[in-house]
């Protein structure tokens, strides 16, 4: 369902309160998204290309570099396809 209507007219608490709901549910596991492929940040034109195209299982993801100051970490929990 799209909340655009409801997102632009909510008040500021009723929208933090929504994705304070939101993210809890995630990090209990409650929602997930299939994710068909992830690609590191270095081939960022072939994730565009494959994002971009139709008929896919699931989401197209960017891995940070590893170089970076991300190293060894990630802000995501990534579940690659393989896992699920």
């Amino acid at each position: 369902f799209w909340m655009t209507r409801w997102y632009e007219q909510a008040r500021p608490e009723a929208v933090a309160a929504m994705f304070a709901e939101l993210f809890s549910m995630a990090r209990q596991g409650a929602l997930w998204t299939p994710v068909e492929q992830v690609f590191p940040l270095e081939q960022i034109d072939a994730a565009l290309t494959r994002a971009a195209e139709g008929r896919r299982s699931g989401k197209i993801l960017l891995r940070p570099s590893t170089g970076g100051s991300l190293s060894g970490r990630s802000p995501f929990s990534i579940v690659e396809p393989s896992l699920r």
